[in-house]
């Protein structure tokens, strides 16, 4: 999981998705094609919008807790939760974000609402109809706490993790 995250963190994910040389070259920001730039930065600005279930990761960067270096586990019992690491700081911030807007921003978009339709649909969630993109739909899920294996994400987290 770890790995992905850093895959994704020194490249230009609109680049990388449309098979050009994406490593440390420039951020999707400052990619030169300013048509895709323009329809991931609405998905990114979109993404914004979400409030997050407690527990589904980083305030800050929206990585799981379990792998964010801002937190620290803390052992209850039958489970674990986390609480913030003294002088620990994020490292992929902006990482999940980036890449899910990307992902959903130059031409993905279609794969990534049928994935979510039929996940919510197995989870028995509702997704919000009276919104015009996507995104905005896909919300009630995006939001959600989920698992994948052993790590707690949100829905967001689980796109990225999927399909990123």
């Amino acid at each position: 999981m770890e790995g992905q995250y850093r895959f994704w963190q020194e490249r230009c994910e609109i680049c990388h998705i449309n098979g050009r040389g994406s490593v440390g070259h420039h951020s999707w920001r400052d990619c030169p094609d300013r048509e895709e730039r323009e329809a991931v930065r609405q998905v990114w600005e979109a993404l914004g919008g979400i409030k997050f279930e407690a527990y589904t990761g980083c305030f800050d960067c929206w990585a799981p807790q379990g792998i964010c270096q801002a937190w620290e586990t803390v052992e209850n019992g039958r489970c674990s939760r986390y609480q913030r690491a003294r002088g620990g700081q994020c490292q992929f911030p902006g990482v999940l974000r980036d890449t899910v807007a990307a992902v959903v921003g130059v031409g993905r978009a279609e794969l990534i609402g049928d994935f979510v339709q039929t996940i919510a649909a197995k989870e028995r969630v509702k997704l919000d109809d009276s919104q015009e993109s996507g995104v905005g739909q896909w919300m009630p899920w995006l939001r959600r706490k989920t698992k994948i294996g052993e790590v707690e994400t949100s829905g967001l987290g689980r796109i990225f993790l999927e399909l990123g």
